[in-house]
């Protein structure tokens, strides 16, 4: 239960949030940044997508390692229950 509070239920509804937005809400995976200059547009980069602060892919790092450390702890648990 401590995974499941800690980061499985925010990385659940963080999913949701990107492939079900809210009714309303835009669907945004990357913003793509530009500037008008003159007659044309300027390419200035890319933000990809945060989860809250945190960029998507320090989250996601972040997240592989939690399900890391779930699954030993689970299969720890089954060991050592049979």
């Amino acid at each position: 239960m401590k995974h499941k509070a800690a980061w499985i239920d925010a990385a659940i509804a963080s999913r949701d949030m990107l492939v079900h937005p809210v009714r309303g809400a835009q669907q945004l995976m990357f913003e793509i940044r530009v500037e008008n200059s003159g007659e044309s547009l300027d390419y200035l980069g890319a933000v990809p997508p945060h989860v809250g602060e945190v960029p998507i892919g320090s989250y996601t790092s972040a997240r592989v390692e939690d399900v890391y450390r779930f699954s030993a702890e689970l299969l720890k648990a089954l060991r050592e229950a049979t």
